[in-house]
C-alpha cells in the first residue's frame, strides 16, 4: 500500500490539520498521510520538518526519510495542499491505477481536474483508461494529484537539484519517462484551493459537505485577511491586459 505525501511550507501548513480531517470524508479509509514542511504549525504526528525554503530539497529529503522509515515502500501518492479533494473521491479509480502501475512500466499516474486529450497512447484498466503523457508536453512532471513510484520521484528530485531547480513550477517541466494521466477527473477545480497566492473563491464554493465547514471557515478568514492584496492583484492584472492591448494596437498602427 502507498502513503499520501503532502509537501507544503510555513505559509500554508496552517491548513494542514483541517485538510487531513476533511480527507477522512472525501477519501474514506485513505492511506496514512505524511506532511513535509519547513514550518512548525502542523499538529499531525506524521510530519517531517526540513529547514529550507527550497521546495525541491524539502520534497527530496522528506522522501528519503520516508524511505528509511519504510524500506519496503514502493509508491507514494503526491497530494499538494491546494489539490486536496473538495468532494468525495472514487477510491476504486485510485486503486485501479495503482494496480496498473504495479503490473506495468508506469512511473507516474496523474489525476487532473480537467479532461485530458487527445491521447497519443492509452492503457485500458478495469475501471477506465490511462493516457501516455507525450514528452513534448511542457508540464511533463505536472504536480496534479499523482501516484508515483517512490524511487522515480526521488530520481526526478535529484535531476531537479542537478539542474539547480528549486521551485515546483520548473520541477513540472522535467521530462523523464513512464508518465500517464488517468481519465478520472480529480474532485477539485482548476487551480485548486489557491490561485495566484490567494484563496480561490471558486474552490470555496465547492466545499459543500458539513464535514468541511471548519476548513471552509478558516479559508474564509484567510481570504478576508488577504483581501486588500487580492484586490490589488486583480486590478494589476486588468491594467496589464489593457496596457498590452494598447501596445499591440500601437504596433499594428
Amino acid at each position: 500500500m502507498f502513503l499520501i505525501v503532502t509537501p507544503t511550507y510555513h505559509k500554508r501548513d496552517k491548513f494542514a490539520d483541517l485538510l487531513f480531517e476533511f480527507l477522512g470524508t472525501t477519501w474514506p479509509g485513505h492511506p496514512p498521510v505524511w506532511f513535509i514542511t519547513d514550518g512548525n504549525s502542523i499538529r499531525h504526528r506524521n510530519t517531517i520538518r526540513i529547514k529550507s525554503e527550497n521546495w525541491v530539497l524539502i520534497l527530496h529529503d522528506g522522501l528519503q526519510q520516508l524511505k528509511a522509515v519504510f524500506p519496503g515502500l514502493a509508491e507514494v501518492f503526491l497530494l499538494l495542499e491546494d489539490a486536496y479533494p473538495l468532494w468525495p473521491c472514487e477510491v476504486g479509480r485510485i486503486i485501479d491505477a495503482e494496480k496498473a502501475m504495479a503490473a506495468g512500466s508506469l512511473n507516474c499516474v496523474v489525476f487532473t481536474p480537467f479532461v485530458w486529450g487527445p491521447p497519443e497512447r492509452r492503457i485500458s484498466t478495469d475501471k477506465g483508461e490511462l493516457y501516455e503523457v507525450p514528452k513534448t508536453f511542457l508540464y511533463y512532471s505536472q504536480l496534479q494529484p499523482s501516484l508515483w513510484k517512490l524511487d522515480h520521484l526521488i530520481q526526478t528530485c535529484q535531476i531537479a537539484r542537478q539542474r539547480a531547480i528549486s521551485d515546483c513550477w520548473r520541477f513540472e517541466q522535467i521530462v523523464t519517462d513512464g508518465h500517464y494521466v488517468s481519465d478520472y477527473r480529480w474532485p477539485t477545480i482548476m487551480d485548486g484551493l489557491f490561485r495566484g497566492g490567494y484563496i480561490n473563491i471558486a474552490a470555496l464554493k465547492k466545499i459543500k459537505m458539513s464535514e468541511g465547514l471548519r476548513l471552509k471557515r478558516k479559508l474564509v478568514r484567510q481570504l478576508l485577511e488577504d483581501f486588500p492584496g487580492h484586490i490589488f492583484l486583480r486590478i494589476k492584472n486588468v491594467l496589464n491586459r489593457r496596457i498590452n492591448r494598447l501596445i499591440s494596437r500601437l504596433v499594428r498602427a
